[in-house]
């Protein structure tokens, strides 16, 4: 029987790996890969009922995020983005930190 392959997300802040912190509230990730001579794309959907990104963990424009993505230990780079939006919704509360 084949193992099933599991997708795997390996996130940098400042190059720091918050993977593990924030596993629990990544509500969605939408990476575009752009064409040659264009910016690639990245924002991060994260759930904040306790309003940790409102507060101690709110991210500041100009901070950098790097992305890598595959299936267990076969992760591919996806590159370094600079922090340039956010955006905080409440009720429900959600913020979306956008490249």
């Amino acid at each position: 029987m084949e193992k099933i392959k599991v997708p795997k997300v390996k996130i940098l802040y400042n190059k720091k790996d918050i993977s593990k912190d924030i596993s629990g509230s990544l509500l969605s990730i939408n990476y575009s890969d752009a064409e040659e001579g264009e910016t690639d794309d990245l924002s991060l959907e994260l759930e904040d009922v306790d309003g940790l990104y409102a507060d101690s963990w709110y991210p500041s424009k100009g901070d950098t995020l790097e992305l890598s993505i595959g299936y267990d230990d076969m992760l591919v780079y996806c590159g370094s983005f600079v922090i340039d939006e956010l955006e905080i919704k409440d009720p429900p509360s959600t913020v979306t930190i956008k490249d």
